[in-house]
């Protein structure tokens, strides 16, 4: 956290009018998270390598935006991953709803068919990230 101010979760309602800032929001975010959680609603079978390799048990009490069905440890190649998807892969993919976590503390969420981002951040970072073009203004909780 940039200041000592009171952390709250705050939602970007209509992201995908931002969606080619993504990448600077994994960048706030990676820096600190070790797990990604998402959904597998539609395929089944087998996980890919990548994600079976670092797959861990889902804690079930916990702060989340929408449900999730898998937890990842975020090895550096899910990382590296992570960083080559587009915000719009989200919701065509796979998987859906990525969510960042540090250990069991949400750091970002994303309900991909509702097109909502949920960051968790104090003021002074909300207005940061506001000056630099997002939208975060309706606060939520997790």
């Amino acid at each position: 956290m940039a200041s000592n101010d009171t952390a709250g979760y705050f939602l970007d309602d209509s992201f995908s009018q931002r969606a080619h800032m993504w990448p600077a929001l994994l960048a706030w975010v990676l820096p600190e998270a070790n797990y990604l959680e998402l959904n597998r609603f539609l395929l089944k079978g087998p996980l890919p390598d990548m994600l079976r390799e670092a797959q861990m048990t889902r804690p079930q009490q916990i702060a989340r935006i929408f449900g999730a069905t898998h937890r990842f440890w975020l090895t550096p190649a899910l990382r590296t991953y992570c960083q080559t998807l587009a915000y719009g892969d989200w919701q065509e993919g796979d998987f859906e709803d990525p969510a960042f976590y540090h250990d069991d503390q949400l750091l970002l969420a994303t309900i991909s068919h509702e097109d909502h981002v949920v960051m968790q951040l104090n003021e002074t970072e909300k207005a940061l990230l506001n000056e630099q073009g997002f939208d975060f203004w309706c606060q939520r909780s997790a």
